[in-house]
């Protein structure tokens, strides 16, 4: 299941140039926009992660632990949980943890989710040609203000 998931997420985000693939001695891991580096994961139905305890796969959940000089990176698992049978998924979503405590989750919709670009940001103008300043006085204005003198 892990090589097939990887396999297509490789397929699938190819020419996207905001994710690179990291590829380490056994695994590969994925970084999104030089914000986010993800992983691809099988779970128990707690969210945790059944990895070996080795070492580097317990500082992936120690964010400021430098990972193969990748450091200041959000770091998040997408992860799969089968049903006791292990005959269909249960669960699929992405859960961000600190060591064994789990930060937040989101479930990913059943069926895929489309991806939608977000409008481009527009240039945005000085304050100073939005703001509202007086009108100029006029001639009647000029002689009212001396007449106050």
């Amino acid at each position: 299941m892990w090589e097939n998931s990887v396999q297509a997420v490789l397929a699938e985000l190819s020419g996207d140039e905001g994710i690179r693939p990291i590829p380490h001695d056994d695994t590969v891991s994925f970084i999104a926009d030089d914000l986010v580096r993800f992983r691809l994961k099988k779970a128990a139905l707690s969210l945790i992660t059944s990895n070996f305890p080795t070492q580097l796969a317990g500082l992936f959940h120690i964010h400021q632990a430098d990972m193969f000089g990748h450091v200041g990176h959000h770091r998040v698992e997408i992860v799969h949980v089968f049903n006791r049978f292990q005959t269909a998924l249960d669960w699929i979503g992405v859960v961000a943890r600190e060591k064994n405590e789990i930060l937040w989750k989101f479930e990913l919709p059943q069926g895929g989710a489309a991806v939608v670009a977000l409008p481009p940001v527009l240039p945005t103008k000085p304050a100073s040609d939005s703001v509202l300043r007086p009108a100029a006085k006029t001639d009647q204005d000029k002689k009212t203000d001396n007449d106050k003198k």
